[in-house]
């Protein structure tokens, strides 16, 4: 079974495209982890993910998403060849999302 689900935030602005068969939206996700290390200290990584969506769902993209926004997302891994501008095949790994949903952090709730 091929399903994703990551939560992290907006790493750019969104880049809308036409695919010829509809509207694509095209964004950057960061993904934070932190774990403690075998010296007892906090350790923090963040993992960039690529994100598409098509049809509605990057129609409610478009509407709502912002950089640095928090987000969950729903979809699957996959993999596409391209040509780059030499001409040179180029393979991508990215997320095919198939729903997306704001969240808010735990620590936001501090603030209220």
């Amino acid at each position: 079974m091929n399903n994703v689900k990551l939560s992290g935030n907006i790493g750019n602005e969104f880049v809308l495209f036409d695919s010829g068969k509809g509207k694509m939206v095209s964004f950057s996700l960061a993904v934070n982890q932190s774990f403690t290390n075998k010296d007892n200290k906090k350790v923090g990584d963040t993992q960039w993910h690529k994100i598409v969506a098509f049809g509605k769902v990057a129609d409610a993209c478009e509407s709502f998403l912002c950089k640095g926004k928090f987000v969950e997302v729903e979809g699957k891994i996959q993999k596409r060849k391209f040509k780059d501008k030499e001409n040179n095949i180029r393979e991508v790994s990215e997320i095919l999302i198939f729903k997306i949903r704001e969240l808010v952090k735990k620590e936001d709730f501090s603030k209220a």
